[in-house]
């Protein structure tokens, strides 16, 4: 695989495809990486009891649920959609903050992690919206419901509003948005020159269906993350400093994307716009976070949706990049557990 194509994949795998070029490997070589923090050896390793289900469309669907030890702490039930290209353990530190506090309902978006395979049958999120009611309606069925979204995951929650709006001031009565969009990333330039991103929005598209052509050839070629997949997912995903364990589990589960998922999901992202569905938001508790040195889903489309969620609470974090939930990740923990209280005492 050529490194073009490699640049491609990281970029496309956190929702956008564009190419950085050979230029953005001599910078990202320079960059150093702390020491790794205590614990970092153990993300991504919590597990909780699996609920298969099976999607309209017959797409198996992994879940899992975390019931908390005292019955009285599943009151409200957390649900939690993660991003592109990436699987549930994205929300290991959150998972870990949130255990016992109520009951947790983790799933692998279709075509990723262990969830089944499908093939493209029309828009791809607003398919991901009716997912994500299928997990409702299967693993939270009755209680209050709090939905906490990252990037993609953000857009499913969106497009679950788009399809069944009533939902939310019912069972639904908060929504977590974490570095996400409600669209208008066909604008996004990833600090690049205008002409050169408006090239790689037209011509994403015909790479990553080139790339998927080549899929098995590719997916071979990825059985291990190279250094510049390692240090692109670093500049990509992060604003600041993590540990190099944390650059390393984020660039792995990337890379462990089958690259026909990657080709199939890129295209829908220049044309997602859900920015009508927001209005369904502002009859539920609704908190909207965003680091200040997002390239992907930048600090100006979390301002966006606050505009049409006027009740909402926005949290900018300075010196913080796309994978906020691993970067700053005891702030977003902090305020979901601030979030639970609320939902909780609003009754």
């Amino acid at each position: 695989m050529t490194r073009a194509g490699r640049t491609l994949l990281v970029l496309g795998s956190a929702g956008l495809g564009v190419a950085a070029g050979v230029a953005a490997e001599r910078a990202l070589m320079r960059v150093s990486f702390p020491t790794p923090a205590d614990g970092d050896d153990a993300v991504g390793t919590l597990r909780g009891d699996p609920h298969p289900l099976t999607a309209d469309d017959g797409t198996v669907l992994h879940v899992e649920i975390d019931e908390p030890a005292d019955p009285a702490q599943g009151d409200v039930t957390v649900v939690f959609s993660h991003g592109y290209s990436l699987n549930l353990d994205t929300w290991h530190y959150q998972r870990q903050a949130l255990r016992g506090r109520a009951r947790l309902v983790l799933w692998d978006q279709r075509s990723h992690g262990r969830s089944g395979r499908a093939a493209p049958n029309g828009p791809i999120i607003d398919q991901l919206g009716r997912d994500l009611a299928r997990v409702l309606d299967a693993c939270a069925a009755t209680g209050p419901v709090i939905l906490v979204g990252h990037s993609m995951g953000g857009m499913t929650v969106m497009a679950l509003a788009a399809e069944r709006p009533e939902l939310f001031g019912g069972r639904i009565r908060g929504v977590a948005l974490i570095a996400t969009s409600a669209g208008g990333l066909d604008d996004l330039d990833l600090h690049l020159p205008q002409p050169l991103a408006r090239l790689f929005h037209k011509e994403a598209p015909r790479v990553a269906a080139a790339l998927a052509a080549r899929s098995e050839l590719i997916d071979r070629n990825r059985a291990r993350t190279t250094d510049l997949d390692f240090l692109l997912t670093k500049r990509l995903s992060f604003g600041g400093g993590v540990s190099r364990d944390q650059a390393r589990f984020v660039a792995d589960l990337i890379g462990s994307t089958p690259i026909e998922v990657v080709a199939d999901f890129l295209p829908e992202f220049d044309h997602h716009d859900k920015m009508r569905a927001l209005s369904a938001l502002d009859r539920v508790e609704t908190l909207v976070m965003v680091g200040d040195r997002d390239v992907l889903t930048p600090e100006s489309h979390s301002r966006q949706i606050v505009r049409e969620v006027p009740g909402a609470e926005l949290v900018i974090l300075p010196a913080t990049g796309h994978m906020i939930i691993t970067e700053r990740h005891q702030e977003v923990s902090e305020h979901l557990v601030d979030l639970l209280a609320t939902v909780r005492a609003r009754g």
